[in-house]
């Protein structure tokens, strides 16, 4: 795939995200707390049915970072350092709670045990000591028990020790990977910081060669000569305060695909959205004249 590198518009876009403000951080930081936990509680529940090795905690990843993607717009958080602090600790929650969670779920059996239970415990200590272990009297305690009772890993390989410990960074490790792949392309986007809301798609439509190249001329692109076919996508923040940003898109006769993004200025701007109305009044009538043949 090749990339063609636009020529540059003579409006800048916008550069580096949004700024810090108490009201994002007001919104995330409670927003990522809740959204970890919810993760991992929807983890524990979920590996008792589908929990493949690599493969599970990248979906826990995935699954995380698309709840922090629509919390992120839903909230207009910009500020990117907040973003990724936030992450990072939404990561940790969904890891280190699922642990939590299999330690808490231990303690409340243990607590309805019938009182026979606790009685045979004073009464054969040693005995009952061999078939059935006290709980674990902090989380930390649970984690060593864990660990020494072994996970079992590929091939019928138990991981003990310091190994089953090693496996659990990896896991974590893993689910920061999954958030990450779905996070960062989207953080990368356009940010608005003076109406600090992030940029969106406003028209967006699969345009023929001809039309590629009336919008390349528009907007200061010069596509290769011999087109396919291609999409246009006009993108802005919610108030229109800052330049739209134009995203063109082509695929040549030998397959290559190639990519531009310009910022136009008002006048640009108006004159793309003149081209895609033509298409679309175009592809209405066509429509029309397919139903009226029929």
């Amino acid at each position: 795939m090749s990339i063609s590198q636009a020529p540059s518009a003579e409006q800048s876009g916008p550069t580096g995200g949004g700024s810090f403000s108490w009201r994002g951080l007001a919104i995330w930081l409670p927003g990522v707390l809740i959204l970890g936990t919810l993760v991992a509680r929807t983890a524990v529940d979920a590996q008792f049915y589908f929990a493949p090795l690599v493969i599970f905690p990248l979906l826990v990843g995935v699954g995380l970072g698309g709840f922090l993607i629509g919390l992120m717009r839903l909230g207009q958080i910009g500020h990117r350092p907040t973003i990724f602090l936030g992450t990072i600790l939404a990561v940790s929650i969904a890891v280190i709670g699922q642990h939590y969670l299999c330690y808490f779920s231990a303690r409340e059996t243990d607590l309805k045990q019938p009182p026979l239970t606790d009685k045979a415990r004073q009464v054969f200590p040693e005995l009952i000591a061999q078939r059935l272990q006290t709980p674990p009297g902090s989380f930390m305690e649970y984690m060593r028990r864990q660990a020494n009772r072994g996970r079992p890993l590929l091939l019928d390989y138990i991981a003990r020790g310091w190994v089953a410990w090693l496996s659990w960074i990896i896991d974590g490790m893993l689910v920061l990977a999954g958030t990450s792949a779905v996070l960062i392309p989207t953080v990368l986007l356009p940010y608005c910081s003076r109406c600090q809301t992030w940029y969106r798609a406003i028209r967006s439509a699969h345009i023929p060669a001809s039309a590629i190249k009336q919008i390349g001329r528009i907007a200061g692109v010069e596509p290769v000569e011999h087109i396919k076919s291609g999409r246009c996508r006009l993108i802005c923040c919610y108030s229109g305060c800052r330049p739209t940003g134009c995203e063109l898109s082509w695929e040549d006769t030998t397959g290559d695909t190639f990519f531009a993004r310009v910022w136009l200025d008002a006048a640009q701007r108006n004159m793309v959205m003149q081209v895609l109305d033509q298409i679309m009044i175009h592809d209405e009538n066509e429509e029309v004249d397919k139903i009226s043949q029929e």
